[in-house]
This record gives structure tokens, sequence and C-alpha cells, in this order.
């Protein structure tokens, strides 16, 4: 029972991520060059987001780590 629940959740997992990649064409449009300015404006800021995530999630933890050090 439990590996038709872990398979299911899989297949649905699998099914729903494939339209992600089923594009025909690029969705930015220009020639497909990452290092091109003017074709994906998101792809410029996405190692700022993953900077910004990353001191969040850190500092986030580190309180509550702290906080939980307090109560015992």
């Amino acid at each position: 029972m439990k590996i038709k629940a872990v398979l299911t959740t899989l297949l649905l997992v699998v099914l729903g991520s494939i339209n992600c990649f089923a594009q025909l064409e690029n969705p930015c449009g220009g020639n497909g060059d990452p290092d091109d300015p003017t074709t994906c404006p998101l792809d410029t800021w996405v190692v700022a987001l993953v900077i910004v995530t990353l001191i969040f999630a850190t500092s986030k933890l580190y309180y509550k780590q702290k906080s939980e050090q307090a109560i015992s």
C-alpha cells in the first residue's frame, strides 16, 4: 500500500513538471544565448535571489535555534 502511494506521488510530480520542459521555442525570444542580456531579464537576478534566500533562511534558522535554547 505504501509503495502504491509513493509511486502515485512520484508519477504526479513527474507529470506535473513535464509541461515545464515541453516548450517548442525559446520563451524569452532572442537567439537563446544565455549571455545576451536582452533574452531573459530573470536570468540576471537569479544569483541575487539565491543569495537573499540563503541569508533569509540562515537568519530564520539561527533565531529559531536561539529561541529554542532560551526556552530549555
